[in-house]
């Protein structure tokens, strides 16, 4: 019997957990470590649990993305030009809806 495919709380079917999780802009360590802390599959998905790299303007929602934006081939080179915010700040502060 096949495999029954991972699905949202909203229906949405996916590939693999891993393509849910990215679909929501969370690791799948997150969403994994939220269901064992008891949370519902809303709330593991929730978006509100990503954070972003922000550079200059720019929001990043991974670190290989921003280095390449910034063309640099190591984080230390430009760590301390870059700031972790979270959703829920990127959202007050307008960055994102």
């Amino acid at each position: 019997m096949p495999r029954a495919r991972p699905h949202d709380h909203l229906g949405n079917q996916y590939p693999t957990v891993r393509d849910m999780c990215r679909a929501y802009g969370i690791s799948t360590a997150t969403f994994y470590a939220a269901l064992e802390e008891g949370a519902t599959l809303e709330e593991a998905l929730r978006p509100d649990k990503r954070k972003f790299y922000k550079y200059q303007t720019h929001l990043f929602t991974c670190r290989e993305g921003l280095m390449a934006y910034a063309g640099v081939s190591r984080w230390e080179d430009i760590a301390d030009k870059v700031r972790i915010i979270s959703a829920a700040e990127a959202i007050k502060r307008g960055h994102i809806k």
